[in-house]
């Protein structure tokens, strides 16, 4: 069978993206999915999510998967439907028509579009419709992440927020864990709009940016499919652990779904693994850290200085500077980046140059 020709279909985004752009979870997809509401597409790199579908949604337009004259319904859903009533026959409720949770267009491209003529071909703006911010972005984007909770990953994002201020960047911080823990540490410096100063501002995904950042620290909440739409939106990821045995376990289960779902997010990169709330004196603690050393080396992920147990946490105190050097290495990850950046810039304008002149 020749490889089917899929340059006619719509954008799609992944199961990530669109857990991101509507702040849910993948189980909330799977249920909407499940009831008819949202339709997805099963293709070889996976499950897709048409874009001009959930734009359709974002409206409050009908969907394609409900019986009505936006597009045909297909032969499966015509099949699953109920009986045509007769025209003098009346109904208290009207039948409702479902589409299969996944539709398969691996030997039928373009059978998820809207039949178009012929000679009408589709613009590059139907096909590829216009993605909000949290999609494209400009700035460096560091993600905490851990399924387990208790483990830091609010306060190394505070702190890690303050030392980057500090080093002259502007720093937008991002809550999604519900618990709202970052938020409340905002509210205990009298900022209950989420502007600590300047340089440092929570805001909620969707709300204007008070200005420009240089970077973006996520918090996540302490569950692991609620987090990995974190994860999947950011250039680097942080995975806080504690020198405990539960914790090491958790760690160690973290750091294998991170591995195993890696193709949902190929442009992130553990940064590293930090250790948190160390007693360097204990000989447990040392015990302890020499197993989050043998995990780093395991899945390859480098393990970050650790920040030791300090009563300076407990006033949200600055004495010690105990996370600057783990703010060092997002500050060198960070002009890597933006290196990069700047290289495939520089790439495509000279190839579009070339291009130009026909050479």
């Amino acid at each position: 069978m020749p490889p089917a020709d899929t340059s006619d279909l719509p954008t799609v985004l992944t199961t990530a993206e669109l857990c991101a752009r509507w702040r849910c979870t993948p189980r909330t997809l799977e249920r909407m999915a499940r009831d008819g509401r949202v339709r997805r597409l099963k293709l070889r790199g996976g499950v897709r999510y048409p874009v001009d579908e959930v734009l359709r949604i974002e409206r409050g337009e009908v969907p394609t998967t409900t019986d009505g004259p936006a597009s045909s319904p297909t032969p499966a859903a015509v099949s699953s439907a109920s009986p045509e009533r007769p025209s003098g026959q009346r109904s208290g409720r009207p039948a409702r028509v479902r589409e299969p949770a996944a539709t398969y267009l691996v030997d039928v491209p373009g059978a998820a579009a809207s039949p178009a003529p012929v000679d009408a071909a589709p613009t590059l703006t139907e096909r590829r419709p216009s993605l909000p911010p949290v999609v494209v972005r400009t700035w460096y984007c560091v993600c905490i992440a851990h399924r387990k909770g208790g483990v830091a990953k609010s306060t190394t994002t505070w702190y890690l927020a303050r030392e980057l201020a500090r080093a002259g960047k502007r720093v937008v911080l991002r809550d999604l864990d519900p618990q709202q823990g970052l938020r409340d540490i905002l509210r205990d410096h009298g900022c209950e709009d989420g502007r600590y100063s300047r340089a440092i501002a929570l805001v909620e995904d969707g709300e204007p940016l008070p200005f420009s950042p240089d970077v973006e620290l996520i918090d996540t909440p302490p569950a692991l499919d609620d987090s990995l739409p974190g994860v999947a939106r950011s250039d680097a990821v942080i995975v806080p652990a504690m020198p405990e045995h539960q914790a090491v376990r958790a760690l160690e289960r973290m750091l294998l779904v991170l591995d195993q779902t890696r193709h949902e997010h190929p442009f992130t990169r553990v940064l590293g693994i930090l250790p948190v709330r160390v007693k360097s004196r204990w000989a447990e603690h040392a015990a302890f850290l020499r197993q989050i050393e043998i995990l780093g080396e395991r899945f390859g992920h480098p393990v970050l200085p650790a920040v030791p147990e300090s009563r300076a946490v407990l006033t949200y105190s600055l004495r010690g500077r105990l996370w600057r050097p783990v703010a060092e290495i997002i500050l060198a990850d960070l002009e890597r980046n933006q290196r990069g950046r700047a290289g495939d810039w520089a790439d495509t304008s000279s190839a579009r140059a070339t291009a130009g002149t026909g050479a």
